[in-house]
């Protein structure tokens, strides 16, 4: 008595890459690479969370006697005028607030001390005074030339 075969098993697929070079001398092709991207930067949107914090530290960094480092609630008193949602939580939602997570981890905020007080990176620093439009301070020199001395408008 002879065993019942079962069904057939499937085909093996064949491997999808590049072909076997033709000639024993010939080696294998590269294979293909990925072209590298080029790093997109972080530029928060006009009256969101991010925009108002950058401002409210730059502001206070630029402020004579300001220590240029925040507290959470002086943060978000000096950034809630300058954002259309609420910096604070709210009935269960995190607000804007949680977009200093971003820019701490962009490196553009740093947070540091007990109790943790926020202040701008030299990279926060660079990006606030595009967001504002300008550099920190302008020489008179500078302010001859105002037209062509303006940053390019930011694209948003």
């Amino acid at each position: 008595m002879e065993a019942a075969e079962g069904p057939a098993p499937p085909p093996v697929p064949e491997p999808q890459g590049p072909a076997p070079p033709t000639s024993a001398g010939d080696p294998p092709p590269p294979p293909p690479q990925k072209r590298p991207r080029a790093p997109r930067g972080y530029l928060p949107g006009p009256r969101s969370g991010g925009h108002a914090l950058l401002l409210a530290l730059y502001k206070e960094r630029q402020t004579p006697g300001g220590r240029g480092a925040l507290t959470k609630a002086e943060l978000q008193r000096a950034a809630q005028p300058l954002c259309d949602q609420p910096l604070a939580p709210t009935g269960g939602r995190s607000g804007a607030w949680a977009t200093v997570s971003t820019l701490i981890r962009r490196n553009l905020v740093l947070k540091a001390g007990v109790p943790p007080r926020y202040s701008l990176t030299p990279q926060g620093l660079e990006l606030a005074q595009r967001l504002v439009g300008g550099p920190e301070t302008q020489t008179p020199l500078d302010s001859e030339d105002e037209e062509e001395n303006q940053p390019p408008e930011p694209v948003w």
